[in-house]
């Protein structure tokens, strides 16, 4: 026995808004899929970009590096000198509090 046509109406109306559901999330992929597509398009020249600059970088370091000069003089003269002044301090500071 067949369904009468207001028994399937509802039925019909839901399928309608489903497929129109369906449509706009088709368009939505479609739309995502054109996006990714563009940025794998993009991909190389990004990485060539990316690149160039590491070289650049690479290059400029090497240049400063070369150009760096050497301060005279070593560790351990900076050292004496410190505990020279720090000893001349300590001294001053004696002769100011043996006064007081």
């Amino acid at each position: 026995m067949a369904a009468a046509p207001q028994e399937l109406q509802p039925k019909l109306d839901q399928l309608k808004k489903k497929e129109a559901d369906l449509l706009v999330e088709l368009e939505k992929v479609r739309k995502d899929l054109e996006a990714t597509e563009s940025q794998l398009i993009g991909l190389p020249q990004a990485i060539q970009d990316q690149k160039a600059k590491v070289v650049a970088t690479v290059r400029q370091v090497i240049h400063r590096r070369k150009n760096l000069k050497t301060i005279p003089g070593s560790d351990e003269d900076d050292i004496r000198a410190i505990n020279e002044i720090d000893q001349i301090r300590l001294h001053a500071i004696k002769t100011i509090q043996k006064f007081m």
